[in-house]
């Protein structure tokens, strides 16, 4: 079993009745959220991916990516034990193929985060939660992500 949650320093619970998950404006001028999951293991070395998928149209706005997450000889790999002994991911990074927040600021998504096993890549577990995305810190007006041209450098110039 899974358990899908957010936050960037530390767990939160999506909640039971219209969850929500804040939309972020990076500093590299794109959008992201943070995923999280909860699991039970017996071996703490697995992948994991999200999805991210919009309601409205169906559109993929995060395709998965699968990254390693293990515990090894008590180094924390992007993974750590909880006390009731399940593990738990630290906040992972999903960006998504958004060009302006109001794209879906208030919308609704369907998160979902996937577990598999690294050695035989054998499918443990996923969840999938409807949610709505929500912006309490809201991005430059007027909600598009642009990135000043005087930031590029053109490399072939000399001068």
């Amino acid at each position: 079993m899974v358990e899908l949650g957010t936050g960037q320093i530390e767990w939160e619970t999506l909640g039971r009745d219209r969850p929500t998950v804040e939309l972020i404006f990076g500093a590299q001028g794109g959008f992201h959220i943070w995923g999280r999951l909860r699991m039970v293991l017996t071996e703490p070395d697995v992948e994991i991916a999200f999805r991210v998928t919009s309601v409205i149209d169906g559109r993929v706005l995060h395709s998965p990516q699968w990254v390693r997450r293990w515990i090894d000889r008590g180094s924390l790999r992007g993974l750590r034990p909880l006390m009731d002994g399940r593990f738990e991911t630290e906040a992972e990074l999903v960006l998504l193929d958004l060009r302006c927040a109001s794209e879906l600021v208030g919308r609704d998504v369907i998160l979902e985060g996937m577990v598999r096993d690294r050695a035989s890549g054998r499918a443990l577990f996923s969840a999938q939660r409807r949610v709505e995305i929500a912006d309490e810190v809201p991005t430059p007006p007027p909600g598009c992500a642009s990135i000043d041209a005087s930031v590029f450098v053109d490399a072939s110039r000399s001068d």
